[in-house]
């Protein structure tokens, strides 16, 4: 049965048609396109597909297989109006396992921590013990300041000169 919180499939539309991903875990997923009137998809990569969205011209997509903690970022787009393509711009620390947009950033959680990718290079913000805790969500307001959630808990990241400190909110009586 599917995870409400990671679909199956994903869809965003570009001026050329429709972009399509799917994750099927363990039995692989796919990036389609559905170009202008045209019924059958063309398939342009053989990944899990686990978020994508609009972003400097073009769509970021972001691949993941979780077996071997692996991800990636690739970005669709038509560069200098020679056609729409993709490309593969860098390998993950991990796989994601929440995504995240703010802006022209990227926000990922893994296992480990908090990274934030700019410009499509990766920086880990935050070493945090998620693994066992399952975020489910990330966000970052106007301050910079990004606020993970999960189910007992949310953990704010405050932006200062040194990098970030943690602030964890939860009950009183959920740890004990």
């Amino acid at each position: 049965m599917p995870s409400l919180q990671q679909p199956t499939e994903l869809r965003v539309q570009f001026a050329g048609g429709t972009l399509v991903g799917e994750d099927r875990g363990e039995w692989g997923g796919s990036l389609s396109v559905l170009e202008g009137n045209k019924q059958s998809p063309r398939k342009i990569l053989s990944k899990n597909i686990l978020q994508m969205f609009p972003m400097h011209g073009g769509i970021v997509v972001i691949t993941g297989y979780l077996p071997a903690n692996e991800g990636s970022i690739w970005f669709y787009s038509n560069a200098e109006a020679h056609g729409w393509s993709l490309q593969k711009k860098a390998d993950l620390h991990g796989y994601p396992r929440v995504v995240g947009k703010s802006g022209d950033r990227i926000l990922l959680t893994y296992g480990d921590g908090v990274s934030i990718m700019e410009d499509f290079n990766e920086r880990q913000i935050a070493a945090l013990p998620l693994l066992g805790i399952h975020p489910n969500s990330i966000a970052q307001d106007a301050r910079s300041n990004i606020y993970l959630g999960m189910n007992a808990f949310v953990v704010r990241l405050v932006s200062d000169r040194k990098g970030y400190s943690q602030q964890w909110f939860t009950q009183r009586d959920c740890l004990g």
